[in-house]
């Protein structure tokens, strides 16, 4: 299986037709919201905005 894989990867390579994004609101009344590399917003530092 393995190598029928690695073959039918050779020949016919696939070409990415959808990407991820990220949609997110945004507000002016906190800070240090971070995303982390999996596009998910960290909270744990976040602050009121003064």
């Amino acid at each position: 299986m393995h190598e029928a894989n690695a073959i039918a990867a050779e020949d016919m390579p696939i070409i990415p037709m959808l990407h991820k994004t990220l949609n997110k609101v945004t507000s002016n009344k906190f800070t240090n919201i971070k995303v982390n590399a999996t596009r998910i917003p960290e909270l744990q530092n976040a602050t009121p905005a003064q």
